[in-house]
Order: structure tokens, then sequence, then C-alpha cells
């Protein structure tokens, strides 16, 4: 019997969340989980048995979310609970609420929350790398006359307190709408790289010791969406990767980070384009070759020692799902129909959701 469980919010980055449940069951750690709404694709999965409560409300309300927490630990008598990373906007409202949730019991992984914010702010970010050598996209004062651009926004969520996501703009039209839906000010224009897309994907543990995977990018949604489509990368053996982890160990950070580099097809350097600290959509990859980002994580934070097995070993991370959810529009990075025809038995045994836990939610999105 465990004396800790892992606790996290569903119906948001539902990949992560599934891949952190597929852990779990590996692991033999129990986990429960709080569904968004009725329509929350957990419901669909095996999982649907660790849902504790549907949540009644979009808003998350600290003093609830520690009753929870407090609800938790009286009915399965741990002394606390670890609460998984699973989305941005979860992680920023665990931040803003650290005291609280933490007296309740609650475990919370993650720095404080001016080095998060510094490392997940896309313009911070890029501040930072600048100051450690590493490349940024060029930027502009202003808006640029020739596309594509990207614009970004500076900070997290706008005045209003609604999230920001990146602009890619590709011509006058898509300028016209950026301005229809947003200020101009709470964004800042870069550069748009061309060329190979690679993911790099580390724990980063309290005491320093460093676990880490690398995929490259094939296909992703339009507009710098999710990833559809990816396979194994070398590219966390590199010198390049050491100076992201030497920055990031620099500033005192731990925790799980995900930073998304490009290697320019122009001057053939490498670019940073983004970090997310937190679980990301394709964890699942590197899970199921070995590398268990979760188990460093629980390990890390629980002081026990768990362990799970290898699930699926492939040589690709393939989302099916992803095309449909988005209208059949999607960008190929260094890849094209031939090689994913060529390629195609194995990437479709690779399909994320194509497994006997989560079979009617693999259906559901496709439609069959």
């Amino acid at each position: 019997m465990k004396n800790f469980g892992i606790f996290t919010i569903s119906g948001f980055n539902i990949r992560a969340v599934i891949a952190l449940c597929r852990f779990c069951y590996q692991s033999k750690i129990p986990i429960h989980l709080v569904a968004k709404n009725s329509t929350d694709p957990i419901y669909i999965t095996k999982y649907k048995a660790d849902v504790f409560i549907e949540r009644t409300t979009a808003v998350l309300d600290p003093v609830d979310f520690c009753g929870w927490l407090s609800e938790i630990k009286i009915k399965y008598g741990y002394k606390r609970v670890l609460i998984a990373p699973s989305s941005e906007f979860f992680n920023r409202f665990l931040l803003k609420n650290r005291k609280l949730i933490e007296s309740a019991g609650g475990i919370i992984p993650l720095v404080d929350e001016e080095l998060y914010e510094s490392i997940s702010d896309k313009y911070s970010f890029a501040g930072i790398c600048e100051t450690y050598g590493i490349k940024t996209p060029a930027e502009f004062d202003a808006h640029p006359e020739n596309f594509p651009f990207v614009a970004k926004p500076l900070k997290y969520s706008a005045a209003d307190g609604r999230q920001l996501k990146p602009y890619l703009l590709h011509c006058h039209e898509n300028w016209d709408d950026f301005l229809k839906t947003e200020k101009s000010s709470d964004f800042y224009y870069q550069e748009f790289i061309h060329g190979k897309s690679f993911y790099l994907l580390l724990y980063i543990s309290k005491f320093g010791k460093v676990t880490k995977y690398a995929q490259e990018n094939l296909i992703q949604q339009t507009n710098g969406g999710s990833i559809i489509l990816a396979r194994q990368s070398d590219f966390h053996l590199s010198e390049e990767s050491d100076n992201y982890i030497s920055m990031l160990k620099d500033k005192k950070f731990f925790g799980l980070v995900m930073i998304e580099v490009r290697l320019c097809e122009k001057t053939g350097s490498y670019i940073m384009i983004e970090a997310n600290p937190r679980m990301w959509g394709p964890i699942q990859f590197a899970s199921d070759n070995g590398i268990n980002l979760f188990e460093e994580l629980v390990n890390d934070f629980t002081g026990e020692k768990n362990t799970s097995s290898i699930q699926n070993s492939s040589e690709y991370y393939f989302w099916s799902g992803g095309f449909s959810k988005n209208d059949n529009l999607f960008s190929c990075h260094n890849f094209d129909s031939d090689e994913f025809l060529k390629n195609i038995k194995h990437i479709m045994s690779a399909d994320i959701f194509n497994r006997e836990d989560t079979l009617a939610l693999y259906r559901e999105e496709l439609n069959i």
C-alpha cells in the first residue's frame, strides 16, 4: 500500500494525462482525476474508474481544490498527495495558491512562481537564452512587411486574464484577422525559422540529476499546434542540448521541461523556439522507449523508488486523431507523403491511442 497518491486535472492535455495514468498503473501507484465535465475524454478510456470527482464549473476554486485533497487523504489514508503538472493553466493555478494547497497536504513539483514564469513566458525565456549565448529567432521592433513571421505573447495572459497564444502569420489576411482578435501591444514579433524541428525532453531533479530524451517532429497541426508525428532523435546527446541543461541548472530549475529547437535551414544554426515546463502531449513516446520522466518526478518528490516497464518501444510517435481534430490541416518538417507511405506500417502501429486502454477514444477521434 502506497502512503501517497497522484492527483491531477483531466480534460486538458489528454494525451499527457493518459500517459501519466499508464505509468501509474504499471507502477501500481494510485491516481485520482478531476474530470473537466461529462464530456471529458477520460470517460471513454480504462481510466474512467480513476475519476474522483467531476467539476461543476470551469473555474478552479482553491478552497474546493483543497477540499478534494483533504477528502482523498482521508478516504485512502495518504500522508501526502503528489499533484501532477498536467497543463499550463493548472500549473499557474497551483503556483498562485501554493501555500494553501501545500498546507492541505498537496505536493507541487514545481519551482517558485517567478522562475517558472521566466521559463514558460516566451519573451523572458528568449532573453535568458540570449544571456547564455543560445540563439533565438531574430526579433523585430514592429511587425515586418515580409511574411511569414511569428507573433508571440509577451506574457501568458492579457490584462483581461485571457490566455494568449502565438500566431504564425503567412499573409496580410492573417495579419488583419490577428488585429481583429488581439491587441498588438500584448505581442512581440520574431522571424519564422524554417528547418528541422526537435523537442528536447528533460527531467531535472532537485539534486541536479538529468534524465533526457529527444524527438524530431515530422508532422504538426497548423499554426504551431500539437505534434502528430515524430521519430526518435539523438539531439539530447549533442553539445547543443548540454547548453540548455547547463543554463537550466544554473538558474536552479528543476522538474519537467520540454524545449523546442529548430535547425535553421538558412544558417545551419540551432535556434530556440520556446519552452514548456510541464507535461507535454507526446510524453508517452519517451516512456515507451524506456525514458520514464514520470518515474523520475515521483521518486524525486516522494523519496520512494518506483519503476515501470517499457510498454511499446517504437521508432515513431503517432497521434492519428490529431489530423481529424484539425480538419486535416497540418505542416510537415523535413518529411513528405512519400516517406509517410514508405513507413506507414511502423507509423500506424505506433498510434498513441490505438491501445487496449484507449480504443474507444481512438475510434471516436477517427469517427470509426
